[in-house]
């Protein structure tokens, strides 16, 4: 069994992006924690962001795409399930007008400059007035309250330059 190390990253489930200390076996991560260096986090994590090690491991992780045929999840290759999608997509415009399919752009797609390119093509080929991110679904507080605080939407503005103590 290899040794146990530990290696410095940050949290990709979220924009707080909270500094992590990994524990890996070989490549299997064994643990996540808080990094109490972190300049921002300071050690604190979400139970989302402790649990990515077991997201990441788990049996039922999709990684590869898969379609409902018959009742049952198949996989399928990417041409196949984009084909599907596009003419699922089609169907819902068709019958429900453009604002019946709308984009969202996770927070991985923030540390994805090609997603957020493919996002860009998808909305002039299907040009629709709803676009989401999780900025606007889950954390549409922070800018809010960075902005009234601070002045700049821009998060942990005070915690970053001190700006916010001689208020």
């Amino acid at each position: 069994m290899p040794a146990v190390r530990t290696v410095r990253s940050y949290c990709r489930t979220c924009l707080a992006a909270c500094g992590v200390l990994i524990d890996l076996e070989g490549d299997r991560i064994v643990r996540v924690k808080g990094d109490p260096d972190h300049p921002l986090s300071r050690g604190y994590t979400c139970p989302k962001g402790r649990a990515m090690g077991e997201l990441q491991q788990h049996p039922e992780r999709l990684d590869d795409p898969m379609l409902r045929r018959d009742g049952k999840l198949v996989g399928v290759d990417w041409n196949e399930m984009m084909e599907e999608l596009t003419g699922k997509c089609a169907a819902i415009r068709e019958q429900h007008g453009p604002a019946a399919v709308g984009l969202y752009l996770g927070t991985g797609g923030g540390y994805d400059s090609l997603g957020l390119f493919v996002l860009r093509s998808m909305q002039r080929a299907l040009p629709m007035p709803s676009t989401y991110s999780a900025m606007t679904i889950d954390t549409p507080c922070l800018p809010l309250v960075s902005s009234l605080m601070s002045g700049s939407m821009l998060p942990n503005r005070c915690s970053i330059s001190k700006t916010c103590d001689s208020r």
